[in-house]
C-alpha cells in the first residue's frame, strides 16, 4: 500500500503528526489489518509523546499494546500473523525498557510464547520442539536456545527481520538486569547472522526504535540498521570493562544522532586507560557536530572533560 510506505518513511525521520493524520484516514479490510493498524497507531501516539517529553503516556499505551498481543494470539498461527504478532511483543517490550522496569521473568513470558510459534511455524522435519525444550528449560535458558536454533536456520523475509528485532530487545532486557554476558551470546548470535544471509526486510507493523531505550530519545536516526543496533548493544555490554573489544564495535557505528553517546563512550575508555588528552579530543570534536545535545548529556561531558583536564 502506497499509504503504508508513506507512513514508514515519515515515522523514520519523526514527523509523527503527519504519520496519526495519515492513519486515521487507512481504511481496514480484515482482522489482521485492523489489528496493525493499531499497532502503528500505537507507536506513532508513544512516539509522539516521547518527542514532546510526555514520558507518561507510555503507561496507558503499554495496556493497549497488551490487550492488542491477546486479541493476535487467538488467531490461527500463519506467517504474516506471527510477523504481527511479533511486532506487538517488541513494542511491548521496548515500552518497558523506556520506562526502565523491565524484569527479565516479564519479558520471557511475553516472548516466549511467539519464539515457539515461530519454531513451530518453521522447524524441519524431525526436529523436536519439546525435546528442545526440555534440554533447555533445565539449563533454565529456553529463549536463548530457541533463537539460536531459529537464526541457524537462516530466516529471511519480513519474518526474519522482526526476529532479529526480537532478539535484539531480549539482549536488551538481559543487558538492563546486569547480565551481560547472556547478553552477548545473543549478540553474537545476531551478529553472526547478520553478516551471512541477512537482508533487512521492512515489517508490516511500527516498531519503537530501541536506541530511545539504550541512549535516549534524542538519539532516534532513520539511518540506524540492525546491524549497527548490535554494534551498539554489543558495545554497551562490553564497557567499560573490556575496552578494546568495546572500542571495536564503537568505531563502527556512524550514526550521525548516536555520536554524543559514543564518542562519551570513547572518552571514557581512554579517560580509564589514563590518556587523558586523548579523552580530551574525543570531547572537543562533539563541539563541531550539526546538532545540539541534551542538558544531562552536555552535563556528562562536561564532567569528564573536567577530570581529565584535572589529571594534566
Amino acid at each position: 500500500m502506497r499509504e503504508m510506505e508513506e507512513i514508514f518513511s515519515l515515522f523514520k525521520t519523526q514527523r509523527y503528526t503527519r504519520c496519526l493524520n495519515i492513519l486515521k484516514t487507512i481504511s481496514k479490510s480484515s482482522v489482521l489489518e485492523n489489528y496493525l493498524w493499531q499497532n502503528n497507531l500505537n507507536t506513532v501516539e508513544i512516539s509522539l509523546g516521547l518527542l514532546s517529553g510526555e514520558i507518561n503516556k507510555i503507561l496507558s499505551f503499554e495496556d493497549e499494546f497488551m490487550h492488542l498481543l491477546q486479541k493476535i494470539r487467538c488467531i490461527p498461527v500463519t506467517e504474516e500473523i506471527l510477523v504481527a504478532e511479533l511486532c506487538v511483543v517488541c513494542n511491548v517490550i521496548t515500552c518497558h525498557l523506556i520506562q526502565g522496569i523491565c524484569p527479565v521473568d516479564q519479558s520471557q513470558m511475553i516472548l516466549l510464547p511467539s519464539i515457539q510459534k515461530c519454531w513451530n511455524l518453521t522447524k524441519k522435519e524431525g526436529n523436536d520442539l519439546c525435546a528442545t525444550a526440555d534440554i533447555e528449560i533445565k539449563r533454565g535458558n529456553l529463549i536463548h536456545g530457541l533463537m539460536e536454533h531459529l537464526m541457524s536456520s537462516a530466516l529471511s523475509g519480513p519474518l526474519g527481520s522482526i526476529l532479529l528485532e526480537a532478539c535484539l530487545r531480549w539482549a536488551a532486557v538481559l543487558l538492563l538486569n546486569k547480565n551481560p554476558e547472556r547478553a552477548s551470546k545473543i549478540l553474537s548470535i545476531v551478529e553472526s547472522q547478520s553478516r551471512t544471509t541477512y537482508q533487512e526486510e521492512p515489517v508490516s507493523g511500527l516498531l519503537l526504535p530501541l536506541e530511545v531505550c539504550l541512549l535516549g530519545g534524542e538519539a532516534c536516526s532513520p539511518d540506524a540498521s540492525v546491524v549497527e543496533e548490535v554494534h551498539l548493544l554489543s558495545a554497551l555490554c562490553l564497557f567499560p570493562v573490556e575496552s578494546d573489544r568495546c572500542q571495536g564495535h564503537l568505531q563502527k557505528l556512524t550514526t550521525q544522532a548516536w555520536l554524543p553517546y559514543t564518542k562519551l563512550m570513547k572518552a571514557h575508555l581512554e579517560y580509564k586507560a589514563e590518556r587523558y588528552m586523548e579523552a580530551i579530543i574525543i570531547l572537543s570534536a562533539t563541539t563541531a557536530l550539526p546538532f545540539k545535545m541534551t542538558k544531562r548529556l552536555t552535563a556528562l561531558h562536561c564532567d569528564l572533560f573536567g577530570k581529565c583536564l584535572s589529571q594534566l
